[in-house]
C-alpha cells in the first residue's frame, strides 16, 4: 500500500478558518458544526472552501468523513484474514463516519 500524501484527519467543517484557532485559544477542541462551508484539519489547515450554498453542507460533511473512512477500510486491506473483530471494528467506523457524512453525530 502507498503510504499517505493527503492531509492527515480528523477533519471538521467549521464557520470560518479562524474558528479552529479561537476555539483552541478558549482552551476548547474544535467540534464539527453543520452550517458551514470549510472544512480543515485538526491543525488548522484548509482543506477547502465550498460555494455552492444548496448542497455545501451536505458536501462539507462528505468531503470531512473522508479520512475516517479511509483509516477504516486500510484497517481491513493491510490484514491478510481479518477476524470478525476486525470487520466489526471496521463496520463501526464505516458506519460513525458515513452517519457524521449524512448529518448526524456516527
Amino acid at each position: 500500500m502507498k503510504p499517505t500524501t493527503h492531509t492527515p484527519g480528523p477533519w471538521m467543517v467549521t464557520p470560518d478558518h479562524d474558528a479552529i484557532d479561537k476555539a483552541r485559544a478558549e482552551g476548547r477542541e474544535p467540534h464539527v458544526l453543520h452550517d458551514n462551508r470549510f472544512v480543515s484539519s485538526v491543525d488548522g489547515g484548509l482543506i477547502c472552501s465550498l460555494r455552492d450554498q444548496t448542497t455545501q453542507r451536505a458536501d462539507a460533511r462528505l468531503i470531512a468523513a473522508a479520512p475516517d473512512l479511509l483509516v477504516a477500510l486500510e484497517a481491513l486491506l493491510v490484514n491478510d484474514s481479518p477476524s470478525v473483530e476486525d470487520w466489526a471494528g471496521a463496520w463501526a467506523a464505516v458506519d460513525d463516519a458515513t452517519g457524521r457524512s449524512r448529518g448526524g453525530e456516527g
